[in-house]
Order: structure tokens, then C-alpha cells, then sequence
């Protein structure tokens, strides 16, 4: 199986900035958590040991929904 797109996380509140909705280009990392199905510490683990990927924004660290992919990607068919 090929993951090639993830839901969107739980809507935090509020309308939307514009009417269009903008696809998702990254997460906040606890947003990476709930799309991933895992808690926020072990997704700063990961982004500690540099298995998933992220990028700095000012004080913010953030997911790229590319880097969530490709997490997945090289976890498939690994057994623990």
C-alpha cells in the first residue's frame, strides 16, 4: 500500500481565512502526531532522531505533509 495523501487534522476552530480551501502544506507537530496516530512527545522524538523530517518557521517548527509521506513510505513493510 502507497500512502500518497493524509486527512487533514481536526479543525482547530474558527471559519476558514478565505472561502477556497488551501491544501495543507505542513503541520504544527502536534498536528503530525494526529495524522500519524501518535502522541506529540514521541513526534518530537522522531523529528529529534531525524526520522521525520521538519522545518523551522521563526519559533515555529512545523511537518511538511511531504516529509509525513515519505515517514510512512520508508516504514511500510517494516515489522517491529
Amino acid at each position: 500500500m502507497t500512502v500518497t495523501s493524509l486527512p487533514a487534522p481536526a479543525p482547530t476552530g474558527g471559519p476558514p481565512r478565505n472561502a477556497q480551501a488551501l491544501p495543507r502544506l505542513a503541520y504544527s507537530v502536534a498536528e503530525a502526531a494526529d495524522v500519524l496516530g501518535v502522541g506529540r512527545t514521541l513526534a518530537y522524538d522522531l523529528i529529534r532522531r531525524g526520522e521525520l523530517r521538519s522545518v523551522k518557521i521563526g519559533a515555529r517548527r512545523v511537518v511538511r505533509h511531504e516529509a509525513l509521506v515519505a515517514f510512512l513510505a520508508e516504514r511500510e513493510g517494516v515489522e517491529s
